[in-house]
């Protein structure tokens, strides 16, 4: 299981699963869980909340619906939003079962990240969508010129951002396996999304 772990996390896989499952999802959606209960969904969630946010996005900035529409598609991007902190959660939750496993266990006086491998995983999840849109402004025909062109040099920065990303994900991933680096969960504890916490809600 940790070797399987690791491989998953490495930044190839996750792009290459990402870039596959983005391309899919655009032919047919998916038959999903309604959360991710292991290691093997967690990857395949937090992407598939990122798709969902992403064209959410896109219709809650539509000006030829009724307003009706625009709030449901804005309470439609809190669920997505929290569904994905969950699943990045749980990622940065399997890589602490797996170092426990391993009986890696880093000094507290060595120095953790502050950006845990799961944020860096969903932020990859991020630039495959923004890759997967951007390539298909440079394949449209019913603009001038200058957009594609423009979408094109953005496509290219779009794929060094992703390469050096990938490669600091794999840096961390070394240095927090080979004991170099400390692995530390950052809690999100999103208050507003919780009736109990939220002061909007629990003060009425």
């Amino acid at each position: 299981m940790s070797k399987c772990l690791k491989q998953k996390l490495a930044a190839d896989s996750v792009i290459r699963k990402c870039d596959v499952w983005t391309a899919e999802w655009h032919q047919k959606q998916p038959e999903l869980a309604s959360q991710a209960r292991n290691d093997d969904e967690f990857f395949r969630w937090v992407h598939y909340n990122n798709f969902l946010l992403w064209h959410t996005e896109d219709e809650a900035r539509r000006q030829d619906v009724p307003d009706a529409y625009i709030v449901r598609c804005k309470r439609d991007i809190d669920i997505y939003n929290q569904q994905r902190n969950d699943g990045i959660e749980k990622i940065d939750r399997a890589i602490d079962r797996d170092l426990f496993e391993m009986q890696i266990v880093a000094p507290k006086e060595l120095p953790s990240n502050s950006e845990t491998p799961a944020s860096i995983v969903d932020r990859l999840s991020i630039l495959c969508l923004k890759i997967y849109h951007m390539r298909e402004e440079t394949l449209r025909t019913d603009v001038k010129d200058a957009h594609v062109q423009k979408a094109r040099e953005k496509l290219a920065i779009l794929f060094e951002q992703r390469n050096d990303l990938g490669k600091a994900l794999d840096d961390l991933i070394d240095a927090i396996y080979s004991g170099k680096k400390r692995h530390k969960l950052y809690y999100q504890f999103k208050m507003y999304n919780d009736p109990e916490t939220n002061q909007a809600i629990y003060k009425r």
